[in-house]
Parts: C-alpha cells; sequence; structure tokens
C-alpha cells in the first residue's frame, strides 16, 4: 500500500497460486472479487486482478483528495 493526499492510494495483494491439487474451498457467497469491483469503481477508483507469474495478484487505484 502506498499514496498520499491528491496523489491516490495503490494497493496491492499477492497470493500464491496452489500448486497441484486444489482443496475444496470454503462455503461463500462466491462474489469476492465482484464485491471489490463494486466497491472500488463506486469510490472512482480502478482495479484488477488475476495471475502474474506464482502469485495470483489484486491491484487497486483509489482517490484521494487533498
Amino acid at each position: 500500500m502506498r499514496g498520499a493526499p491528491g496523489d491516490g492510494l495503490a494497493l496491492e495483494v499477492r497470493n500464491r497460486l496452489p500448486v497441484g491439487q486444489v482443496a475444496p474451498t470454503l462455503p461463500g457467497a462466491g462474489t469476492g472479487l465482484v464485491g471489490l469491483r463494486e466497491r472500488v469503481t463506486l469510490a472512482g477508483g480502478e482495479i484488477t486482478h488475476g495471475p502474474d507469474g506464482d502469485d495470483f495478484v489484486v491491484r487497486a487505484r483509489l482517490r484521494w483528495e487533498r
């Protein structure tokens, strides 16, 4: 996370992609990334997500007014 008033706020979260067989996931609504996109968009920001090498990466940029 980095940023400053007037420059915006940049966030990046990385998680290692699973290797081999993936264990069953915990139950949930299945709308995690969709929900993040909705909230970031409502705040006037941008979000991207997807594989990056051996990691899954979520990057977001939000406005931060002075």
